[in-house]
């Protein structure tokens, strides 16, 4: 089908009438969001009027959720000083300020909640540029 791509953030596609144009919106937004997610930039770096970024990003749930799935209830050390441990996993996860469980099952939640977001939008574009008889045939 014309103007959709086969990611999960199909919605700059769906609103562009030509394929490329949409791929390349959809470039920008996942740079953009890989910035703010907590990958290249930590929460305490970004700017506050950047802040939103970090929170709307779909990137920055399963980030975090990883780590806290790593890192959490870890024994291995991962930093010796002088033959003693001195950083550990839950170590990590206090520098970052990740919760334990209870924020690994918020993240995996969120997550959800964007895809099933992403999804219903992208739908509704679709289903009104069809009615409108916007999208082409090829």
């Amino acid at each position: 089908m014309r103007g959709v791509t086969n990611s999960s953030f199909n919605n700059p596609s769906a609103l562009v009438p030509n394929f490329i144009v949409g791929n390349s919106m959809v470039a920008g937004v996942i740079g953009s969001f890989l910035l703010f997610s907590g990958y290249f930039v930590s929460k305490h770096e970004i700017p506050s009027y950047w802040i939103f970024m970090h929170y709307i990003s779909p990137f920055k749930y399963p980030f975090e959720g990883f780590l806290i799935n790593e890192f959490s209830y870890s024994k291995k050390c991962f930093e010796y000083l002088f033959g003693a441990c001195v950083v550990r996993g839950e170590d990590i996860l206090k520098e970052a300020e990740l919760g334990g469980e209870t924020t690994r099952w918020k993240n995996v939640g969120l997550m959800m909640g964007f895809i099933l977001v992403s999804r219903f939008i992208s739908y509704a574009i679709l289903r009104y540029r069809c009615s409108q008889g916007v999208i082409l045939k090829a």
